[in-house]
């Protein structure tokens, strides 16, 4: 069991990992912040992929600058003065400073220490530099506790690991376990540390991939049963069926020309795709059909066949077409859920389209073969 107490949750976090002390490790957990931090983030963070790295282990270390109130009124400054002078150029945290029951935030621009700080000039006074540090006590301390994590019952450290927006998150994450498992058996192990993980998006990421992967394949062998049962005719099955796996194989290539990854809702969108490539199909080979069976030449037959249905078909896949491409324009979460989904499918009928129109009929020649029909004993 985990529990995690302040700013740290699980939400859209790549990954949890958990530092523990080994048995017979001396000093507490919290001696080894800056040295579990040294070695993990610059590791973690120079993976691609990986957005930042957090350490939650209880108390910060803080830059602390305790200004004495009484001392700054014998040199005429305010705390409202200070905070601005000192901060001036300057834009990074640099502490609290609580007087009473208000609380003051110092900000400092760059990287400083204590000592740059107390030399930090804020006031001229008869002919006199006033300097922060003669009128603040400046030094590194432990700030409020904010967090705690315990894992399993006893004390942890927290390190979180954020992805970058668009980022493959199953390579990602098997680089950082590798990175991971690089640090455990090595500096963690020197130190006397254990690392574990806690939390891994992976597991659920290829749980739907697979989920939606075997909805895809059982929607084709469905789509190519059902055909199969109302034509009776295993060469027509055949060639109406090759239009499902050149249609998706060509989606594939168009979400990569256009920089969609392929994820779960682009193969919910192949999987919703599989019987509405066939219809187009469907329509072509019975036509053609059709009118070999009144007597036309099978190139004849082709040419008449497709050149009688292809309005209708465009007309019929334009419409879907139009159905989910406002989906694409949309800006809320809406939008960014199903953009690829409506992608998917309007490339998918289009490209089902194209191939109705094409290899179809330069197919049919040889493959498609007009119906027999027998007269009965009776007539």
């Amino acid at each position: 069991m985990v529990q995690l107490g302040g700013r740290g949750t699980a939400n859209g976090a790549l990954t949890w990992f958990f530092v523990q002390k080994l048995p017979g490790t001396p000093g507490d957990l919290t001696d080894y912040t800056q040295q579990v931090e040294d070695i993990i983030k610059p590791r973690i963070e120079a993976i691609d992929g990986v957005a930042g790295v957090e350490i939650l282990a209880g108390a910060p270390e803080q830059l602390q600058i305790i200004i004495d109130p009484y001392r700054a009124a014998e040199f005429g400054l305010t705390l409202t003065e200070i905070a601005a002078r000192a901060s001036r150029s300057n834009d990074v945290s640099g502490g609290f400073v609580d007087v009473g029951r208000r609380q003051y935030t110092l900000r400092f621009e760059g990287r400083y220490d204590p000592d740059q700080l107390r030399d930090q000039v804020l006031e001229w006074r008869d002919g006199r530099p006033v300097r922060l540090g003669d009128i603040a006590e400046i030094k590194v301390g432990q700030g409020p506790q904010r967090d705690i994590v315990i894992q399993n019952g006893n004390p942890a450290m927290g390190v979180r690991i954020d992805r970058q927006n668009g980022a493959n998150v199953l390579a990602a994450l098997t680089e950082v376990k590798a990175v991971m498992e690089e640090i455990r058996n090595g500096p963690l192990k020197e130190l006397g540390l254990d690392v574990q993980q806690s939390f891994d998006a992976s597991v659920f990421i290829k749980r739907a991939v697979k989920l939606v992967t075997s909805n895809l394949f059982l929607g084709v062998m469905l789509s190519v049963g059902v055909l199969w049962w109302f034509l009776r005719d295993g060469r027509a099955t055949l060639l109406i069926a090759i239009s499902i796996p050149i249609s998706l194989l060509t989606t594939f290539i168009v979400l990569q020309l256009t920089g969609r990854s392929l994820n779960v809702i682009s193969l919910a969108g192949l999987a919703f795709a599989v019987g509405m490539v066939l219809d187009a199909a469907i329509v072509v080979s019975e036509n053609i059909v059709r009118l070999r069976e009144q007597g036309e030449v099978p190139g004849k037959a082709a040419l008449e066949g497709t050149g009688q249905v292809q309005g209708a078909l465009l007309s019929s896949t334009a419409t879907t077409v139009a159905i989910f491409l406002p989906v694409l324009f949309l800006q809320d979460v809406a939008g960014q859920l199903f953009a690829d989904l409506a992608l998917t499918i309007a490339i998918a009928v289009c490209v089902s389209l194209l191939v109705a129109l094409t290899i179809l009929p330069a197919v049919s020649n040889s493959w498609l073969r007009p119906k027999k029909f027998t007269d009965s004993p009776d007539s």
